[in-house]
């Protein structure tokens, strides 16, 4: 049996928890969605933005002694024991079709295919793998992804998840992906959905960040923000000069500590924003010289 444990926090300590879960012997951190709280002593709308996170622990107990620890220290917590079929299932269940820029559909694994022709269909189950389109994060990655011409690209995938930002990248015409993920239950569900979508020679997914058999033309990373920040100084060293990298997992809020901290190597050319989250578009400053 797995442990799930469930907290939230506000913006100003959300880098801290993360670690602080992670440092507790959780697998995997996720950010499921953003609430706001109303202020009832005012009459303004809603305030205060407040991120629900889940962390997946080997074992209940890890899971249990973590939330002791948390509930000492001010925060609300949920915990409980689980197994991957019951993980699997609800992700299974909530999938809705979703289509981005008119190009990009992604699909449940057992639905019908759209009725109108669509250039590109990615089928998913995304198991416990993070990512199926419908939180905003991932979605604006899924839009920027269904705008650009990624023919013949090779694509790091840098926190895959579900896999699902490789997959899009394969069918709107990448070359090849190489995703990475610490989580192995999201490792799982990425293989599986490579194999489904009929990608499994062409998207490797490996559990360490060791150095991918090609520069990248691409790098896509939907990953939290102290995640992000601790990558600046390895993501040059995977890229070919001149190539993007696609950040998202942000609240818009945090988007300039992102920016500060890639300046060095990149410049950053794009800020799409939906629903209080941030992606941002940065380009190697080799291709600048």
């Amino acid at each position: 049996m797995l442990g799930l444990l469930e907290t939230s926090a506000p913006a100003a300590v959300l880098a801290w928890l993360e670690d602080w879960l992670f440092h507790s012997g959780a697998v995997s951190v996720s950010e499921s969605g953003v609430t706001r709280l109303e202020d009832e002593t005012r009459d303004t709308p809603p305030c205060w933005p407040v991120s629900e996170l889940r962390a997946l622990y080997n074992t209940p107990a890890q899971a249990e002694s973590a939330a002791r620890s948390l509930q000492a220290l001010g925060f609300n917590t949920r915990t409980l024991a689980t197994s991957e079929e019951a993980l699997l299932a609800p992700a299974r269940e909530r999938l809705p079709p979703r289509t981005f820029a008119g190009r990009l559909v992604v699909l449940g694994t057992d639905d019908p295919p759209p009725r109108r022709g669509a250039e590109a269909i990615v089928r998913l189950d995304p198991g416990t793998g993070f990512g199926t389109g419908t939180h905003p994060s991932t979605a604006l990655c899924l839009d920027w992804l269904a705008r650009q011409n990624l023919e013949g690209l090779l694509v790091l995938d840098y926190g895959t998840g579900s896999g699902i930002l490789g997959l899009a990248a394969l069918a709107l015409g990448a070359k090849r992906v190489w995703g990475i993920d610490t989580d192995p239950l999201a490792r799982a569900a990425a293989r599986d959905n490579a194999r489904a979508n009929g990608y499994g020679r062409r998207f490797l997914v490996r559990a360490t960040p060791a150095r991918p058999p090609f520069a990248a033309d691409l790098i896509c990373a939907n990953l939290l923000r102290n995640i992000l920040l601790a990558l600046a100084p390895r993501m040059p060293r995977l890229h070919r000069p001149g190539g993007y990298l696609l950040l998202s997992g942000l609240l818009i809020t945090q988007a300039e500590d992102i920016v500060t901290a890639y300046g060095t190597s990149y410049v950053c050319e794009e800020r799409i924003e939906r629903a209080g989250w941030t992606a941002l578009v940065l380009q190697h400053r080799e291709s600048r010289r």
